[in-house]
């Protein structure tokens, strides 16, 4: 199911933004926050996401303006139109949006970090646990699992609710990256390939 123009998906990208920057550099996107965001100031990842979804809409379509953008159901992030859609996550070290022309998306981003395997066996359903016994790096698998299933979520607007080991991971495609110097899985829905990721810079972000 790749959502593509040809098929009706219209545009997917995914991009991204390391947070490991200096404190001059955070002071700076702080100070570029516009005064509709700036609650968002003295949290790193809540400013550079602001910016990173405005500066993902302005690439996906330059007649968005994303400074308004607001909370609907269930929390999920949408724009007053509601097209085009974005969806985004962070962890400690990286924020990660997702923009999609036609459909709703999500994207879920984890750092790969030891997790009891047990929480697989409580949480996973039986195929899924099979997947992670017979993994190379069955810690790694649960995250990515895990990140499939967030991103999943996000896309419906559900969340984790109604239980985790029903919302299907085969509607997302899923990467590593490394963002802080920390190995990380990327999962977006819906898609079973990974959108163009685009790696975006401080300077890119003040624009």
């Amino acid at each position: 199911m790749k959502y593509n123009k040809e098929k009706g998906g219209g545009r997917m990208r995914v991009f991204v933004t390391d947070l490991n920057m200096s404190p001059a550099d955070a002071a700076r996107l702080t100070a570029a926050l516009p005064p509709s965001a700036a609650h968002r100031a003295g949290n790193l990842a809540a400013t550079v996401g602001f910016l990173l979804v405005r500066y993902a809409l302005y690439r996906l379509d330059p007649h968005v303006s994303a400074d308004n953008w607001q909370r609907g159901e269930n929390g999920k992030p949408r724009l007053p139109a509601g097209k085009p859609y974005f969806n985004l996550s962070h962890s400690r070290y990286g924020v990660a949006v997702i923009v999609c022309e036609q459909n709703e998306v999500g994207v879920d981003l984890e750092e790969i970090k030891p997790h009891p395997l047990r929480f697989a066996k409580r949480y996973y359903s039986e195929n899924e646990q099979a997947m992670i016994a017979s993994s190379a790096a069955p810690e790694s698998e649960m995250i990515r699992i895990w990140t499939a299933k967030e991103a999943e979520g996000k896309r419906l607007s559900t969340g984790l609710s109604g239980g985790i080991a029903h919302i299907p991971i085969q509607t997302a495609a899923s990467i590593q990256l490394t963002l802080g110097e920390k190995p990380h899985w990327l999962s977006v829905a819906p898609t079973d390939a990974m959108p163009p990721i685009e790696w975006v810079t401080v300077k890119q972000l003040l624009q």
